[in-house]
């Protein structure tokens, strides 16, 4: 018997079919969820995520919903956490419970993102990672960065001051600068600085690759 396409076709639907029904049922909890738009068979809240334009979306379901909303993408929980005061609830207050971090294949092992802080789950690296990070940056080294921090503070003034309708490639800027030479010692070019360049495309990358339901390797194991 030949494997036709359209036996193939049937075959993979059945196996995403299969996937849904399971990671449905457990997904499925006896406690109560924050409220959220309502979800479809299977799919879930799939066709609600959005590609583009994403805080426009989650500022309306803030609105909408209150300062937690929850959706579920195909077995996927996402929590939307929309006040600062509810952030330090959870993030800070009770970081035992929510420290660790969602898989992301994606950005971690198809990108190569996984070294980043941000994005490992807890775990010994991930501590690792803190224990180095807070000993560069805690209170007591703080004023070892005063300098930069204030050269860059006052050529945003002046650039603000020089062309005020350029203040978001201003901020953008000032930004880049404080961290190149904090980090690296680098001080970049006032304009089309070649690493800054570098840098923002690659956060747009895993910008675009962070948004809920936008590549299907999020989804599917």
């Amino acid at each position: 018997m030949s494997f036709t396409p359209t036996l193939s076709t049937l075959v993979a639907l059945w196996g995403v079919l299969t996937i849904c029904i399971v990671r449905s049922r457990r997904s499925r909890t006896r406690f109560p969820l924050p409220p959220g738009p309502k979800p479809l068979p299977l799919i879930g809240n799939l066709c609600d995520l959005p590609l583009k334009d994403e805080t426009v979306t989650y500022d309306e379901w803030a609105k909408k919903y209150g300062d937690l909303v929850y959706a579920n993408v195909m077995g996927h929980r996402l929590l939307f956490v929309n006040s600062t005061q509810v952030a330090d609830d959870l993030f800070e207050k009770r970081a035992v419970n929510y420290s660790d971090r969602n898989e992301l294949p994606m950005i971690n092992d198809l990108m190569g993102w996984n070294w980043s802080s941000g994005h490992m789950s807890y775990g010994e690296r991930w501590k690792k990672h803190r224990k180095m990070f807070e000993r560069l940056f805690r209170p007591a080294v703080a004023p070892t960065y005063w300098s930069p921090q204030g050269k860059e503070a006052h050529a945003l003034l002046r650039n603000l001051l020089d062309s005020p309708r350029e203040n978001t490639e201003h901020l953008r800027h000032n930004a880049a600068a404080v961290i190149m030479k904090m980090i690296y010692g680098i001080e970049i070019a006032p304009k089309d600085d070649r690493y800054v360049e570098i840098a923002e495309q690659a956060l747009d990358g895993v910008a675009t690759a962070a948004t809920p339901g936008a590549f299907f390797v999020d989804i599917f194991p």
